[in-house]
């Protein structure tokens, strides 16, 4: 065997110990997320504002909410439910599920439903998230978006770590996508699947500054502080990546959270080309100097394998073919270890979202990306930032105004208190259209 074939050949064989890594972590991780938490010392003394930036009804939203309110933590907990639209039709579903259950402004269990205009120069949802930190009562904050369902001890183990230590400065959590029966819904939450949990979780795991994710963390309100505020990073598309990548900076420890449930009915293929694209520019603009090293691990056996076609190597074609339909079968167990079935279409998930990050990561490379998010468009600079200076319209309404944040009345909002209400049928929670993907509010 020539040198060329040793090459080919010890990839063949390293890096599927990778993948293997990669099985065992979720699975490990899945375990632990799955075991009860004991409780925390002094837990009933522990007081914590639990922020939920909310746009538009997700699927079965009122599944949700039953998982934030079914609480083992016997502490204090202030549930902050923060709006863009007066109008938003999550918010007769949240104030009829809040009298349901008697939870008003007061006791150790509290709620304040908050709509606020959208800010000018940042995302959707960081606006939300500002206008919920500004409402929060306490300083040990915790934020999740609008679609994830979480476990009893769901507080305990975002609260544990920074109560323990000083120098954890977030504890964040992946996300496990499942739902759906056509083609592109299971194509989106086996990209999200890939994507959170078996390379940002693992390598955040590995102690690689890969940032962190917004669908579910934690933090001390003076570590927010100290990293410049959620202000400082509303004008990056991923603000959750931009802000890890500070914690780090700042000295600070990153802690993984439990994995948090993400059920989705119906997703447009549009969605899941956004995503990609999406987490694309992330990678291109906060870890830029890791983005071949991020190509080659996704994507070795397919560059060997063109270049085996290039040598004109049967031997070495054959031992990438090989590879291939290794990473199929590898796709298909990470398909079943989230809990999700497979059905035929399923089978080259795995082999599609390589091709697919190889492509979003070239795309943000060349080009600057138009990304639609919760039916807001943003151009996005090869900067990784939102494009303010040259607004798109939005889907059904129009662009951002380019007014400098420091310039907007932060306490101009308009609050919606709960009210008696009848709780709605369960199919009135976004049964349909692909409401129950994303981030929330943008």
């Amino acid at each position: 065997m020539d040198w060329i074939g040793l090459v080919f050949l010890v990839l063949a064989i390293l890096m599927p110990c990778f993948w293997l890594a990669q099985f065992l972590f979720v699975r490990s991780h899945l375990r632990w997320s799955a075991r009860p938490a004991a409780p925390l010392p002094g837990e009933a003394d522990i007081s914590l504002s639990w922020i939920h930036p909310i746009k538009d009804l997700d699927y079965k939203l009122r599944r949700s909410l039953s998982s934030w309110f079914r609480q083992d933590f016997g502490g204090t907990v202030q549930h902050l439910f923060s709006f863009q639209d007066p109008d938003d039709a999550a918010i007769p579903v949240v104030r009829a599920f809040l009298a349901s259950r008697g939870i008003g402004e007061t006791g150790r269990v509290s709620a304040r439903i908050l709509v606020h205009p959208l800010l000018p120069r940042v995302n959707g949802k960081s606006s939300n998230m500002i206008h919920g930190v500004r409402a929060a009562a306490h300083d040990l904050l915790v934020f999740n978006d609008s679609d994830i369902r979480v476990r009893p001890d769901f507080l305990r183990k975002m609260a544990g770590p920074l109560l323990a230590d000083t120098k954890v400065g977030i504890v964040t959590c992946g996300q496990v996508n499942f739902g759906g029966r056509d083609f592109w819904t299971r194509m989106f939450t086996a990209v999200q699947n890939h994507e959170t949990d078996y390379y940002w979780a693992f390598l955040c795991r590995l102690g690689m500054d890969v940032g962190m994710t917004g669908a579910a963390f934690s933090m001390r309100r003076e570590v927010l502080q100290d990293v410049g505020g959620l202000e400082a990073y509303g004008a990056s598309l991923l603000e959750d990546m931009h802000i890890g990548n500070e914690i780090y900076r700042k000295g600070y420890r990153l802690v993984l959270g439990p994995f948090v449930d993400c059920h989705v009915h119906r997703i447009a293929r549009e969605k899941t080309f956004n995503y990609a694209k999406r987490i694309a520019v992330g990678i291109r603009a906060h870890i830029a100097t890791d983005l071949p090293l991020f190509l080659f691990v996704i994507g070795w056996y397919l560059f060997l394998l063109l270049l085996a076609a290039i040598l004109g190597r049967a031997d070495l074609l054959l031992l990438m073919a090989a590879c291939v339909v290794l990473r199929l079968v590898h796709g298909n167990v990470m398909r079943l270890l989230t809990r999700n079935d497979l059905v035929w279409y399923d089978l080259a998930n795995g082999l599609l979202f390589d091709l697919m990050a190889i492509g979003a990561m070239a795309y943000s490379l060349f080009a600057r990306p138009v990304v639609s998010w919760r039916g807001i468009r943003y151009r996005v600079t090869r900067a990784g930032f939102i494009d303010f200076d040259h607004p798109i319209p939005s889907e059904g309404g129009t662009a951002p105004v380019p007014v400098d944040i420091a310039s907007a009345d932060l306490d101009d909002r308009v609050e919606v208190e709960p009210q008696p209400a009848d709780l709605p049928p369960e199919v009135g929670d976004a049964a349909s259209g692909d409401a129950g993907t994303g981030p929330a509010g943008g």
